[in-house]
């Protein structure tokens, strides 16, 4: 690097970090509380400009992340990863943003509140500073200050994980959100003058980020690989009980659940129902055998029922694990059944459910002969408040939705026609897309659409039977919901996603859809290619472009694997990862940033009484810091690794 370009770099530190000494700026959040999951909030600054802007910078960080817009337009999204102890803060030069009259500042915040493998828990904050300057005056945009906010409303706060190493999926439902999007108002409507939070010191010394943004790319779809009608010969039932997830131990715990209902049957008749995990009781007998998983209808173990004419008693147990005990029963509409919990043919009713249960009862459950033989012995043994699931009320879990609700009969469709498609069937249909190559960020699309329709999207990197493969892993549920308000016409994704195959199923839309677009907003770490490799074999330099292509789609405010279910730090990856680096570009900073938060990831390790598991993978980190001050010959970064790993090489 230029030694200006160093000088102009040192200058922009100093003045950063001397703002923020300067400023009274305070972390702030919508209340003072660390006990939130998946939870978004709006933040909101306000103010009038009558003359030129001469310099308009704003310094912000928020735990989890954050989306940065000015006037209505998308300005960028942050901070790079880290923990608690060394969070680095982002600077915005936003003065191109602004306009003469009435201006907004937004920031939308999200605080995942979940263990991942990205970010660990914390708790939950916000913090900004800076000036807007004009000749006339100077517009402070310190926290609180004019800032006002207000927790999101459309965002299912207990939605399920997106899988074991990430947070919870997005499940959005505009016609809940009323934020004034011009900007009018800012003290109604729901915005609320923020909490100062009570502990400044959750957050080590905010230090200026020391990594580029990331890239801002849009790419559409490139195919349309089919055109599919739903089947609409059953009626599928559904409801969630939600578990523990916010901590790893208890994902994967099993919580015992339990359930009943009603099934009305017209006349005596076996009838084979849709159903899955779990065990399964018909008056009085079972567990209920499964007969197998279709092959076109994943996520099925159907089982038989041997019905008598008038009402059955059926109840279910589940062991809920990874969250939620998400419940699907689908049921052939030619058997003439009614579902109700309260034996009552017009009831809204369909299920009764009660736990997760405690201890004692899931030892005493555990430890039962015989099934419940009806509905007052079950009522009997789990003495706890019972929950109803009222018919339509479903898991709001896309991804297990897109399976069940399945997409059988294909149309024709061409597949160069990715924009501009009408669904005008009321019953639905399902489109399947290709990115083309993997790709890493935040999924949009353009669509009018009334109000009430449910867009879902489930990607993954692989097809199955024409279709993404939701649940080649069982513990992934790879999908987004967007349930449209009538107004909204684009809806993008908060958090970016790392896939190649989309499929997009509308239902419940009651007019004709219009897709406009859809595609996805890269946002990976920007290198610029600099090495070159080619040679007279094709495979050769289709392998170096694979590289390269790998390289970059692994590459986000650290390295990381498998961007799919994980976008995890680990040593092992990050040493080919370098290697690639090296070859194809000259720029060490994110490894560099990289070496540094794993240092934090294996704090306790290194200097408490805990061992770090798989203790030969940060170890690999020596090597790679190796690399790095071979080649760059930072001594400084050695310097401040070394003691940790010194300690951590003593534990064995």
């Amino acid at each position: 690097m230029p030694k200006n370009s160093l000088l102009t770099t040192a200058i922009l530190t100093l003045l950063s970090v001397s703002t923020l000494l300067a400023s009274g700026a305070k972390f702030i959040w919508w209340q003072d509380s660390a006990e939130a999951r998946n939870e978004y909030v709006y933040f909101r600054n306000q103010f009038e400009l009558k003359s030129p802007v001469i310099k308009a910078d704003i310094y912000l960080f928020a735990d989890s992340r954050y989306h940065l817009l000015v006037n209505g337009i998308f300005v960028n999204f942050g901070p790079a990863r880290s923990y608690p102890a060394h969070p680095e803060y982002d600077r915005y030069d936003i003065s191109r943003y602004l306009k003469k009259g009435k201006n907004v500042i937004d920031v939308k915040a999200l605080y995942n509140g979940i263990e991942n493998f990205q970010i660990p828990n914390n708790r939950p904050g916000f913090i900004a500073w800076g000036v807007v300057q004009t000749k006339k005056k100077q517009i402070s945009l310190d926290t609180p200050g004019n800032w006002f906010c207000r927790p999101a409303a459309g965002y299912d706060k207990n939605a399920v994980r997106f899988s074991f190493a990430c947070g919870a999926m997005e499940v959005y439902d505009a016609r809940k959100e009323k934020i004034d999007s011009s900007g009018r108002d800012s003290g109604g409507n729901g915005w609320e003058k923020p909490v100062v939070i009570l502990n400044q010191q959750a957050w080590g010394k905010l230090s200026p980020r020391s990594i580029p943004p990331l890239t801002q790319t849009e790419y559409t779809v490139k195919n349309t690989l089919g055109l599919y009608t739903f089947n609409t010969d059953e009626d599928i039932y559904s409801f969630r009980v939600k578990t523990p997830d916010e901590r790893r131990i208890d994902y994967n715990r099993g919580w015992h659940i339990v359930g009943y209902t009603y099934i009305y049957s017209p006349r005596q008749q076996d009838v084979l129902v849709g159903l899955w995990w779990g065990e399964f009781y018909l008056n009085g007998q079972g567990p209920l055998e499964g007969i197998g998983a279709s092959k076109n209808r994943i996520n099925r173990n159907p089982r038989l029922l041997k019905l008598k004419k008038g009402w059955n008693f059926f109840n279910m147990h589940y062991g809920g694990i990874w969250g939620a005990w998400d419940f699907y029963m689908a049921v052939p509409k030619e058997a003439g059944l009614v579902i109700s919990a309260e034996k009552k043919r017009d009831s809204e009713v369909v299920f009764m459910t009660a736990g997760p249960g405690d201890g004692l009862l899931d030892k005493k459950l555990a430890e039962m002969d015989q099934p419940f033989a009806s509905e007052d012995e079950m009522l009997a043994f789990y003495p706890l408040k019972w929950k109803t699931h009222r018919r339509g009320e479903g898991t709001n879990n896309p991804a297990l939705d897109m399976v069940w609700y399945a997409a059988d009969s294909m149309l024709e469709h061409p597949q160069w026609q990715t924009e501009n498609i009408v669904i005008s069937d009321t019953n639905g249909q399902a489109l399947v897309f290709d990115m083309g190559r993997k790709i890493l960020g935040r999924i949009f699309i353009e669509i009018e659409a009334p109000a009430g329709t449910i867009i879902d999207f489930g990607i993954s990197e692989d097809l199955k039977n024409g279709k993404p493969w939701l649940f080649k892993r069982q513990m992934i549920s790879a999908g987004i919901r967007f349930i449209a308000d009538g107004a909204t016409e684009r809806f993008e994704t908060f958090k970016p996603y790392g896939f190649r195959y989309m499929q997009v199923n509308i239902r419940q839309n009651k007019e004709p859809v219009r897709i406009k677009r859809l595609g996805a907003v890269e946002q990976i770490y920007p290198f610029e290619k600099l090495g070159r490799f080619e040679c007279s074999d094709p495979m050769l330099n289709a392998i170096w472009e694979m590289g390269w292509r790998t390289l970059r789609v692994c590459a986000e405010d650290s390295y990381i694997d498998t961007p799919f279910r994980e976008r995890a730090m680990y040593a092992g990856d990050m040493l080919p990862e370098y290697a690639i680096t090296l070859a194809g570009s000259s720029d060490s900073r994110l490894v560099k940033r990289t070496l540094k938060v794993f240092h934090d990831k294996y704090h306790n390790a290194m200097y408490g009484n805990a061992r770090a598991s798989e203790s030969e993978y940060p170890l690999i980190n020596i090597l790679i810091a190796k690399w790095y001050f071979d080649y760059t010959g930072d001594i400084e970064l050695i310097r401040y690794l070394y003691d940790g790993y010194k300690a951590l090489l003593k534990k064995g």
